[in-house]
């Protein structure tokens, strides 16, 4: 289930890149989140999250971009269709294998 996006991804990158200019302002990255996050009206915990995110999507922090991420999921369901294909097909010639025997077609 996905979650809803309270914060439109203006608002998003608006507070990541508000993190970045004031990053050096304090003595961590999570003193900077822990100052920034409430003035967005969010939970520093969401912040450092599109923070991170950002970064992994940048290059600059190691992990799955979110494009790489999407391409997963989108292979991932054209396998589960494929795979579901597949079972009717094999239900379908299971099918007719029983009805030509049944009626001595085969």
């Amino acid at each position: 289930m996905k979650k809803s996006n309270k914060f439109s991804p203006e608002v998003r990158e608006r507070a990541v890149r508000m993190v970045q200019e004031h990053r050096g302002e304090y003595p961590s990255l999570w003193a900077a989140v822990e100052s920034i996050a409430p003035k967005i009206g969010c939970v520093p915990k969401t912040l450092l999250d599109w923070v991170q995110r950002q970064e992994v999507d940048a290059g600059v922090r190691s992990g799955v971009s979110a494009a790489e991420a999407q391409r997963v999921n989108e292979l991932e369901r054209e396998v589960n269709r494929r795979e579901s294909q597949q079972c009717c097909i094999c239900a379908l010639v299971a099918w007719m294998h029983t009805e030509c025997w049944m009626t001595g077609a085969g």
